[in-house]
Order: C-alpha cells, then structure tokens, then sequence
C-alpha cells in the first residue's frame, strides 16, 4: 500500500443531468446539445499523456480508470501530468477528471485545461468523488492535439494522483448554430373521427 491508502471505493459514472436527459432521447426543445466523440487519455496510454518529474505507479485504491493511476508520492511541487487528446473535429467538449479518493489525497489539485480561447485552472479535492468522471468545465477544442489538460501538484496539501481525463464532445462544428423549427401545417388532432395532427421539423441549412 505505497501511497498509505487501502480504501474501497463505489465506482460510479456521472454526467450533468442534461447530458444525461439527452442521452436518454427525455430533451425535447430546440437545439439540445448534440453529443458527438467520447475520448479518454489515461496515465497508461501510449500516445497523449506525458510527465514531468517522479510519478509513482499504484493500484493500492480502487477506483481507478485502466490498469493502475500514478501519484506524485505528496512532494507539493515541482511535478505535473499532461493530458493532450486527438480530436477528430473542432467542437464544445465536457472535461472529465478522474483520480481515486483518500483522506491523505489533496484538496487542492490544480487541472490546468488549455482550449481554444486560453487557458483555464480549475482546482480540485482529490478527497472525495473518488473513482468517477468529474466535470472540470466545458470548453472549446480546436481538431488535433493542440488542446490539453495539466494536472500539477503545486502547493498540494496531501497525495496527487493522475489517473484519466476525459473529452466528451457536446456540439459539432458542423451542426452547430443550426436551428431546429417546428412547423405545424394541421396542429389539431380530431378525436372524434381520428384525424392525427401534421407537423413537419425543419433544420437550417437543410
């Protein structure tokens, strides 16, 4: 146990009930979000994830995406891991961090997401939410690997760990502004003699 956890933990998957509602055909309206590539760079893949400094493989806590995570054996300083996705397309993504929970964990894990307006920090406790996706923001992406996200320990107060990230794609670049219309040639639906009711949907651009 060389990180001093032994703790079992639920694995659970959450997503932000909208994305949720969609996924289960429950959103009606005009433009939901469309949900389009699911990708996943873990501390163990091949291509997209790189560290600097000395990062400790574990798989003492459950929990964890793949085979094992990494932690940064709580040195507060001086070590980060880089998340850098191959995005088919331009588009709006939902960013997913994943790491497993301990009371040793830090509360003050610093997520630095390069996008495609900037940069954003978001900071967050590593000593709950344990062994699920946790939403770190939305965010646009440019197609390719010129987007990333860096997870540092400077400063940590407690044990950082480095599992998984994840870039759930929300809009397409190709579907994006275009507007859905509903257009009601018969509304009413006769009861009496089973008349159905006509409506025709129409898309921009179509």
């Amino acid at each position: 146990n060389d990180d001093g956890s032994g703790h079992a933990l639920v694995l659970h998957n959450i997503f932000v009930p909208q994305l949720r509602l969609l996924a289960d055909g429950q959103i009606l309206g005009e433009n939901p979000p469309v949900l389009g590539t699911d990708t996943i760079v873990d501390n163990a893949s091949t291509t997209g994830f790189s560290t600097s400094g000395a990062w400790t493989a574990s798989a003492a806590t459950s929990g964890y995406h793949g085979s094992n995570y990494l932690h940064d054996g709580n040195s507060a300083g001086g070590k980060s891991a880089t998340y850098s996705p191959a995005l088919s397309e331009s588009g709006t993504y939902e960013v997913f961090a994943r790491w497993t929970a301990d009371p040793n964990r830090a509360s003050n894990a610093s997520y630095e997401i390069t996008h495609a307006s900037g940069s954003t920090t978001v900071t967050a406790t590593q000593k709950s939410n344990g062994g699920m996706w946790f939403s770190v923001g939305v965010f646009t992406f440019n197609a390719g690997t010129t987007g990333n996200v860096t997870l540092r320990n400077t400063a940590a107060n407690g044990f950082v760990v480095a599992d998984a990230i994840r870039f759930l794609q929300v809009t397409s670049s190709q579907v994006a502004g275009q507007r859905v219309h509903v257009l009601a040639s018969d509304a009413r639906a006769e009861e009496g003699d089973g008349t159905p009711g006509v409506f025709e949907f129409v898309r921009d651009n179509d």
